[in-house]
């Protein structure tokens, strides 16, 4: 059973000395691990689209971009990319079809 306070002071209560350290929440900033860091969908006009995002810290080997034809729920088509870089990438697929995409911060900190 778990102490609670009556008065809402002392053990049990939620003041701010009874909370612990100020110090121990942990944001996504401190998470250890890959990073979804930007994401979206992108329609391909005569089999291509150009994505650009706001750019990326560091070196463009510190992140990997996954794509995903949601046309076809990718059975037939595997969408390619080329020219990717901090600032975004060219997809290459089906005639008009919806690619999904992400660009991860491999977990390596």
């Amino acid at each position: 059973m778990g102490a609670t306070s009556v008065t809402g002071v002392g053990p049990g209560s939620a003041d701010g000395l009874n909370k612990g350290s100020e110090h121990m929440t942990l944001g996504v900033g401190n998470l250890i691990g890959p990073k979804v860091v930007v994401s979206g969908t992108a329609t391909l006009v005569a089999g291509a689209a150009v994505v650009n995002y706001g750019t990326l810290s560091g070196d463009i080997t510190d992140y990997v971009l996954f794509l995903f034809d949601a046309t076809d729920g990718g059975a037939s088509t595997v969408p390619s990319f080329s020219a990717f870089d901090t600032q975004g990438f060219t997809i290459a697929g089906d005639t008009t079809n919806v690619i999904n995409w992400m660009v991860v911060k491999i977990g390596h900190e």
